[in-house]
């Protein structure tokens, strides 16, 4: 279902957490583009994080070795 429906990529820099939701290439905090990396996550997860922002919480996705080899 997540392949098929609920599939969604997004910039993420590797360095700061914070994502991109615009699709933007480069981090907006640590002004470079060297750690951003796109990933997938459900549609909802994204819904989420634009639902936390709007009440001005941050939140930050930690990227693991595993999750860059997949």
């Amino acid at each position: 279902m997540f392949v098929d429906s609920d599939f969604y990529k997004m910039n993420v820099c590797g360095k700061c957490g914070l994502s991109s939701l615009k699709g933007g290439t480069e981090c907006k905090t640590c002004k470079k583009s060297e750690h951003v990396k796109e990933i997938a996550i459900p549609y909802a997860s994204k819904l989420l994080f634009q639902e936390l922002m709007a009440m001005n919480i941050t939140p930050r996705i930690i990227l693991d070795d595993i999750a860059e080899k997949v």
